[in-house]
């Protein structure tokens, strides 16, 4: 197994469209493994910081890196713009959240276990004793983030942990609101793991979140009133 140590940057494409002058002249979106492999594709269409590119004219630049490089890149400014966040005060020191929200996630945070390994997981008691995989530097929600008595290890990427799971060196993941099982698709083919009955579930609204140290800052106004469109006009 190889793990990912160090973040990777690609420049994947570009829309043919020329960039506003007023603006700067690309938009650099942090992007998970599988969205930058959807969006070499073609078939990221749909995302909305794609659509708000789109829509102020402007080149999209793809990130491609592991959550937690993601985030980096957007403490460091190497990155614009990064989607999917729920609100947290530590966040909001080194980005800003564009709002609106682009939509509410009512899923939660959700349990995957291998059953053949590991007992159903039912209730919050039954997470003790069992070793949970995190990605690095995501936060969930307080109640799983602040308690002692659970084993956590964190990892760069949900196939990292997966594979662990599957080797039986750890025994749960817990997933991220905006986690999608086409994920577990390459290290999982035969869906060994499966959605526990157990999840935490609340409504939680996601945003975009800017780089403070981005040249786009200057313009978040002109990004919000562009973003409020997006959201008010879906695709079809």
């Amino acid at each position: 197994m190889k793990l990912l140590i160090t973040c990777l940057f690609f420049t994947l494409s570009t829309f043919t469209a020329q960039g506003n002058e007023l603006f700067p002249e690309k938009l650099i979106f942090a992007a998970q493994p599988h969205d930058a492999r959807l969006y070499e594709q073609g078939k990221l269409e749909h995302n909305t910081i794609i659509r708000l590119a789109k829509s102020l004219n402007i080149p999209i630049e793809i990130y491609e890196c592991p959550w937690a490089c993601c985030m980096q890149a957007i403490r460091s400014g190497k990155a614009d713009i990064i989607d999917d966040l729920f609100y947290s005060e530590e966040r909001s020191r080194y980005l800003t959240f564009l709002q609106p929200s682009i939509r509410t996630q009512s899923a939660g945070f959700r349990f995957y276990a291998d059953n053949k390994q590991t007992a159903k997981i039912s209730r919050w008691e039954d997470l003790t004793g069992l070793r949970i995989g995190i990605l690095r530097g995501y936060e969930h929600f307080p109640k799983f983030d602040n308690a002692k008595n659970l084993q956590k290890f964190d990892f760069l990427t949900i196939e990292v942990i997966t594979e662990l799971i599957l080797k039986d060196r750890l025994d749960v993941l817990i997933a991220p609101p905006s986690f999608n099982e086409e994920s577990f698709t390459e290290v999982d083919p035969h869906k060994n793991l499966t959605k526990q009955p157990y999840s935490h579930i609340e409504n939680i609204p996601l945003f975009l979140g800017l780089s403070k140290k981005s040249e786009w800052i200057e313009f978040q106004k002109e990004l919000e009133g562009t973003l409020s469109v997006v959201i008010n006009n879906p695709p079809l």
